[in-house]
């Protein structure tokens, strides 16, 4: 049996937050040449491989259906990691590069954990629901 079409999905403040990770993870691949730490290749590189999964992960949080809200919880991890990493390299005292990581992590985190709470209402017009 086919699950396609099994959920409904309305906009709400809990479904937009893929939205808001996908902009925090769009920032983050342009951050470096915003605020010129292209020099440093530690947050070059961390952003490097984090952005793409935030993107990643964001889009594929919008493409399933709210019932797949594990998805999200990745993003939560790559916050964690964000929020800590200018510290971990030995960076925290470069104020811009050490604000944006842990601003865009606390948004991240923030996002991922509100994004559980998105209604899974079910379509009561699915040959599943009837």
């Amino acid at each position: 049996m086919s699950t396609e079409g099994m959920w409904i999905r309305r906009i709400t403040i809990w479904s937009v937050m893929p939205v808001i990770q996908l902009i925090i993870g769009l920032w983050l691949l342009a951050s470096p040449y915003f605020l010129q730490f292209t020099i440093y290749s530690e947050p070059r590189m961390n952003v490097g491989l984090v952005a793409p999964m935030v993107i990643l992960f964001a889009l594929m949080r919008m493409a399933v259906s709210p019932q797949w809200f594990w998805v999200s919880w990745v993003n939560v991890v790559f916050g964690i990691w964000l929020i800590i990493s200018p510290f971990a390299f030995g960076l925290g005292h470069i104020n811009d590069l050490m604000l944006n990581f842990v601003i865009a992590g606390a948004v991240l985190t923030i996002s991922g954990v509100l994004s559980q709470f998105e209604p899974a209402e079910p379509n009561p017009d699915h040959p599943a629901h009837q």
